[in-house]
């Protein structure tokens, strides 16, 4: 008796209708019973259906079981049931009986992690701890901590912790956010310390749209920020020493995404391949007290990705953001913190947060940004097909800016007149467990107000899982 994918079984029993017998689960012992009840509800309560029905409420369920995030390979198998037959003399076509395998391959469940991380900042090691079903319904929990040396002593130390728990199905989830981190900028004129937590509901739902299959995220939440900026030189711009000491922030954020990356298989993730990213982050802050000032933050974030015949990628990507005073008759600003700033990981061949507005020495961000990429990646001659090492040239080019009336439009003079740098050189990308980048740094504009960084640069995050 042969074992047939949903398609197969239409081709072959276009018309008929179905009886849906048994679902058979080989895999996921770990797993609850609750949890395959709701994950598998759409083809559990399909018992008299047709064909369609049947293919519809397998497909369901398997995105059920991909939203979990906790299965590296699913598939659906069905078979006809042994005790199926045709009654004779009758003009009225039975219904076949139908049994389904479900396979399952889960993710290492439980795993601790060492990563060695180097950076422009130094390098920096990351231990951490990952649970993908810690009470049986895929509830995930996760907590890291990195630490930065520099010169023997703590340079930056950051803790991090999330729990995801699913309400109803896998494709609505509950989670939970934290991040502790204290560290002293080598670009600023002082040491902050930033501790946040955020509480909120997350929602996936997958579509197909011209021939291609979208995944869509939405987010919402509450978010409480302490942050604390100390230890501040006699030479800190008064921007800094306005927002010197502690201060509370309390945010709505609402984001949503619609993704339909594909990505190179050996690359598992780590190289987007084709597709389409388009992100928008939302925060309103300031909204528990009717005195404070109120702002919305906003950053919209697009990829566009093409490959041509598996050895030439085009990657174009930008990025755009704003921060806006929503209080009526206050014309105060924002905390530096909430600022836009770019440099180095967000825009290559300049110092971390070190492009556009300065407060003497100090760097102190913008309401606005904006940021341009374009990147083509290409396949080393002696590498084989599916290796995910490539080699790339890009063009970057972004600014920040304080207000939209000091941005000029005509021609696109504001591109012209920005921070741009070109970068040649290889990367190599596996999942979460390597990440490469050699490149040589050529900046293009020469503002004296930025700090540009001419030359190679590589960072460097190898980790590890046991």
């Amino acid at each position: 008796m042969s074992l047939s994918t949903p398609e197969e079984v239409v081709d072959s029993h276009h018309s008929k209708p179905i009886v849906l017998k048994q679902v058979d689960i080989v895999g996921g012992d770990e797993f609850s019973s609750t949890f395959f009840t709701n994950a598998l509800y759409p083809l559990l309560f399909s018992k008299d259906i047709t064909l369609g029905q049947l293919v519809n409420s397998s497909n369901q369920s398997y995105n059920n079981l991909l939203y979990s995030n906790a299965f590296k390979k699913v598939k659906f198998q069905f078979e006809e049931s042994a005790g199926s037959s045709t009654p004779q003399n009758t003009t009225i076509e039975p219904p076949i009986e139908i049994i389904a395998k479900l396979l399952l391959e889960p993710y290492k469940l439980q795993s601790f992690s060492l990563a060695s991380v180097h950076t422009e900042a130094g390098h920096a090691f990351k231990l951490g701890y990952r649970n993908l079903n810690a009470f049986g319904n895929a509830e995930s929990f996760k907590i890291s901590s990195l630490i930065d040396l520099k010169f023997g002593n703590p340079y930056a130390k950051t803790i991090e912790l999330q729990y995801m728990a699913p309400i109803v199905s896998q494709s609505l989830k509950l989670f939970f956010e934290s991040v502790i981190s204290d560290s002293s900028a080598s670009w600023a004129s002082h040491k902050q310390s930033t501790a946040n937590g955020v509480v909120g509901l997350t929602k996936t739902l997958s579509f197909d749209l011209f021939s291609s299959k979208f995944t869509s995220y939405f987010t919402t939440g509450v978010s409480m920020v302490k942050r604390s900026v100390l230890d501040i030189n006699d030479s800190a711009s008064d921007t800094v020493k306005t927002d010197a000491g502690d201060s509370f922030k309390e945010s709505f954020i609402f984001s949503g995404a619609v993704d339909s990356r594909t990505y190179l298989p050996s690359s598992f993730g780590g190289l987007a391949m084709n597709g389409l990213l388009l992100q928008v982050d939302n925060e309103i802050s300031g909204l528990s007290s009717p005195q404070s000032e109120k702002y919305l933050k906003s950053v919209l974030n697009l990829q566009l990705l093409k490959s041509f015949r598996n050895f030439f990628t085009l990657d174009l990507s930008s990025s755009f953001g704003a921060v806006s005073n929503l209080t009526t008759g206050i014309t105060g600003v924002p905390h530096f913190h909430d600022k836009f700033f770019l440099g180095a990981h967000s825009l290559k061949g300049f110092a971390a947060n070190s492009v556009g507005l300065r407060d003497g020495q100090d760097f102190v961000g913008g309401n606005i940004f904006y940021r341009l990429s374009a990147s083509l990646f290409t396949r080393f001659f002696f590498a084989p097909a599916d290796s995910p090492l490539r080699f790339y040239l890009s063009v970057n080019s972004g600014d920040v800016y304080n207000n939209f009336k000091d941005i000029s439009y005509q021609d696109l003079a504001f591109i012209k007149g920005s921070a741009i740098s070109s970068s040649v050189g290889a990367v190599y990308r596996v999942g979460d467990d390597a990440a490469f980048d050699l490149h040589y740094n050529l900046p293009v504009s020469s503002r004296p107000k930025d700090v540009a960084k001419p030359g190679l640069e590589f960072s460097l995050a190898i980790n590890g899982t046991f």
